[in-house]
């Protein structure tokens, strides 16, 4: 087809080129450039030059040879996602956090089999008289006062001396929400929302979902349900039962998967509701309260 429109646009100059009516003698100049251009164009090179291009764009590609990679994330990492390395505890994994734990140069923290910052944030709770503080979590320390202290533990000072139990309390509910991955696995999300929509959970469905939380965040949470269980035995003093625990916590333990914020927003009271017996009836280990 090419070829035939080639010829026909070679014949239509020359034969305009040739013509013997009067024209302007650089028109006809441009007539014979014209036609000089058609002759030189080939229908054959133009195919071939459009198999090349498109065997080289389209075709198939010579196999990759293989070679090792050496790079500084584990295979887990990958998979989730986790390629920037960080030396913050906050917005870090779990494992993350035990990794920069572990490798630290403080011997009081790096043999723990759980978070510092956990254990020592609790214990400044306890220590500063949050117990019996009215509104302990529910009540926010300034955003400064919990930057200072956030700054202070990231740089490895695990030495709390803060004044008000709220600082700390803020600085542990800020923590756990910030995990990249809930407290309470997102794979065991719709198990603990189903057994929240219960009439009652007993202590028993309570035992067997938390045999199947992974033994660290299963540690963490047991430290939580204690210090829940000792607020609520003053809330008498504090304002704070059980309920208002749970709705303060559940945020940070549960993380619901969807992005409904009509069905979201139905969910919560199931959480809240889920989160009440699981601190009121956490398994600790070896029938042991931390």
């Amino acid at each position: 087809i090419e070829s035939k429109h080639m010829t026909y646009t070679n014949k239509y100059l020359t034969q305009w080129a040739s013509m013997t009516i009067k024209v302007g003698e650089s028109e006809l100049e441009r007539f014979k450039e014209l036609r000089n251009k058609a002759n030189k164009f080939s229908a054959t090179n133009d195919i071939k030059d459009f198999i090349i291009r498109t065997q080289r764009n389209y075709g198939r590609k010579p196999k990759p040879e293989r070679f090792a990679y050496d790079l500084p994330y584990t295979l887990q990492e990958i998979k989730q996602g986790q390629f920037e390395k960080t030396e913050s505890i906050f917005d870090a994994t779990l494992d993350q956090v035990m990794k920069i734990q572990r490798e630290a140069d403080n011997p009081a923290v790096s043999s723990l089999e759980v978070p510092a910052i956990v254990l020592v944030l609790i214990s400044a709770i306890q220590s500063l008289g949050g117990l019996t503080t009215e509104g302990i979590f529910r009540i926010s320390a300034a955003k400064k006062d919990i930057d200072r202290l956030k700054n202070q533990i990231n740089g490895g000072n695990y030495k709390v001396k803060e004044k008000s139990p709220h600082v700390a309390a803020g600085l542990l509910k800020l923590w756990i929400r910030h995990l990249p991955e809930p407290l309470v696995p997102s794979n065991l999300y719709e198990t603990a929302l189903q057994m929240g929509k219960k009439p009652e959970i007993s202590p028993k469905d309570i035992k067997s979902f938390a045999a199947r939380i992974p033994g660290l965040n299963r540690k963490i949470i047991g430290h939580i349900a204690n210090l829940a269980q000792e607020v609520t035995k003053l809330k008498d003093i504090n304002r704070m039962d059980m309920n208002n625990i749970a709705i303060v916590f559940a945020p940070g333990l549960l993380q619901d998967p969807g992005d409904d914020p009509s069905i979201m927003l139905a969910n919560s009271k199931y959480e809240i509701k889920f989160t009440v017996s699981l601190f009121k009836h956490f398994p600790f280990e070896d029938g042991h309260k931390h």
